[in-house]
């Protein structure tokens, strides 16, 4: 599909032996050889950024991209290398890359990146993120506020040479972002990439008011789109997210052009996954205009008041959704904010509850320091209390996170089925809790019945859960898994019977005074260490 528009409306510059195109929308170009000239045209007249050239041999002209030369592939003991990009499973409960290898999201929220770092700052945060077996990072293609030098990156390029105007892309700007998205790559990493961040109630934090302005019709929202995708549709290590911390008033002029924003980026030949960010809580699939576009559900969400952390419903509800989508925790209370309680505690009970409550896809982590990438001198001012992201990296929340994703990885959890849903037995029959309360137990099993995790929070009033055994397949270990630490406790009689039900007493509290733990029951057979 060709861009919406006439010749007269790009401008093309040719170098020899290299052929650069851009475009600024309003200039006439100089007249080219037919078979160049078509191309660029449906092209959309836009800079090819393919990380491989297309050459143009007869007239002795290449497409070229290059950005700084990356570092080594992430070294993680237990990362596997997957193959992008990702496509949603058989089952479509998860994704899985290329080959068909079960990827799980084990998410950082880094909004900030392309905007508030420079690249050798960016290699160090992503290495330490692959270090601790984070495989995906979340970030804001375009920054409107929360950098230093918003909306410029930090070298000082706009991502527009007029601000207001989206059909003036800076090169400059967006050659800077690809080297980011490049540099993940080259660790094996994806990234979630928001396009275009809205920004809370459609207000200074983001790009609505400058989607809706007099100057961004539908048309150059368009072909912003396609500047855009035809810039990344060959960066395989990419999930695309729109939209972002507000919903579109429905049927709007700025729900349309933001429809053509993605449109054009479609249009482009950019075939990566997308999900949608809206007003919280919500699911990708919420908005009605973007719904049917929308090939993952991303969980956003602060619990069932707004303010009480129960990730476990939003959660279930993209579990429950028809027809069925992977479904991740994009983004819940971050640790050290006070928007929802941010100690580790309360931040490790928001990942479980998501984890084992319907975000089979995987979950994100997010820290309050890291996510802008706050110095000493620095920061948006969003939250109270601020120091170096540097500093936060190896804090409570973060380790927490780390281990989560051990345990996870340690077993088959892309089989699992949260309690009640998808023709699961209903695995807690005692000491669960209530739904819509600080007490409550997600619980998940296998659905081939050999595997099933139920986690008690911190606030759980019971010092035992009772589990429905008849939902697994054979007799069965139990081990106890602090979250807080990492370790295992065995839960003494070695063997369980899978018939009836069976009380499982927490051994006491786990390593850092706190009372939440996992529980972990797998059929004999199916045991790997």
């Amino acid at each position: 599909m060709s861009p919406p528009g006439n010749m007269s409306m790009f401008r093309a510059a040719l170098f020899t032996p290299k052929l650069k195109v851009c475009c600024d929308f309003t200039r006439r170009p100089k007249p080219l050889p037919i078979t160049v000239a078509v191309l660029i045209f449906s092209s959309f007249c836009f800079r090819q950024m393919d990380s491989s050239a297309l050459s143009l041999s007869e007239h002795g002209f290449t497409f070229s991209h290059t950005s700084a030369k990356p570092p080594a592939l992430c070294a993680f003991a237990q990362a596997p290398a997957y193959t992008f990009p990702l496509k949603v499973s058989e089952n479509h409960r998860y994704l899985v890359d290329q080959r068909g290898r079960p990827f799980r999201i084990q998410g950082d929220s880094a909004q900030s990146l392309i905007a508030n770092l420079t690249y050798a700052e960016a290699g160090t945060y992503l290495a330490d993120r692959c270090s601790k077996g984070f495989n995906t990072v979340n970030i804001n293609l375009l920054e409107r506020k929360f950098a230093i030098n918003a909306p410029k990156n930090r070298r000082g390029d706009d991502p527009f040479t007029d601000r207001v105007n989206f059909a003036t892309p800076n090169e400059a700007y967006f050659d800077f972002a690809d080297s980011i998205i490049d540099l993940a790559a080259s660790k094996g990493m994806l990234v979630t990439l928001a396009v275009m961040y809205l920004g809370y109630g459609g207000g200074s934090q983001g790009w609505w008011s400058t989607l809706t302005n007099a100057v961004n019709t539908q048309e150059v929202c368009y072909r912003f789109g396609f500047y855009v995708g035809r810039r990344y549709k060959n960066r395989a290590n990419l999930l695309w997210v729109i939209g972002g911390d507000f919903t579109p008033p429905p049927g709007s002029e700025g729900e349309k052009r933001l429809h053509k924003f993605m449109e054009g980026i479609k249009a482009a030949g950019a075939s990566q996954l997308w999900a949608g960010d809206w007003n919280a809580p919500c699911l990708s699939t919420d908005v009605r205009a973007f719904a049917s576009d929308m090939d993952v559900n991303a969980v956003y969400t602060y619990g069932m008041s707004g303010h009480d952390g129960l990730t476990y419903a939003e959660s279930r509800a993209a579990y429950n959704y028809a027809p069925a989508r992977p479904a991740y925790l994009k983004e819940t209370g971050y640790e050290d904010e006070v928007w929802l309680p941010g100690d580790s505690s309360s931040v490790r009970k928001y990942e479980y509850w998501a984890a084992l409550g319907g975000a089979t896809a995987g979950i994100f982590f997010g820290h309050r320091d890291i996510w802008e990438f706050a110095t000493s001198g620095w920061s948006s001012g969003l939250a109270p209390g601020h120091g170096p992201w540097q500093g936060a990296l190896n804090s409570p929340g973060n380790l927490d996170m780390m281990r989560l994703g051990k345990l996870l990885d340690s077993v088959a959890w892309y089989k699992l089925v949260p309690s009640g849903t998808g023709g699961t037995k209903i695995l807690i029959t005692a000491g669960g809790g209530t739904y819509g309360g600080q007490d409550y137990v997600t619980a998940a099993a296998a659905a081939d019945g050999k595997l099933l995790l139920a986690y008690l929070p911190p606030g759980a009033n019971t010092a035992g859960v009772t589990i429905n055994m008849g939902s697994l397949t054979g007799p069965v270990r139990g081990r106890w898994f602090d979250p807080s630490s990492g370790s295992y406790s065995d839960i003494a009689g070695g063997s369980f019977p899978n018939s009836g039900s069976h009380t499982f007493v927490i051994p006491g509290n786990n390593a850092v005074g706190a009372r939440d733990w996992v529980l972990v029951l797998r059929v004999k057979e199916n045991l790997r260490h």
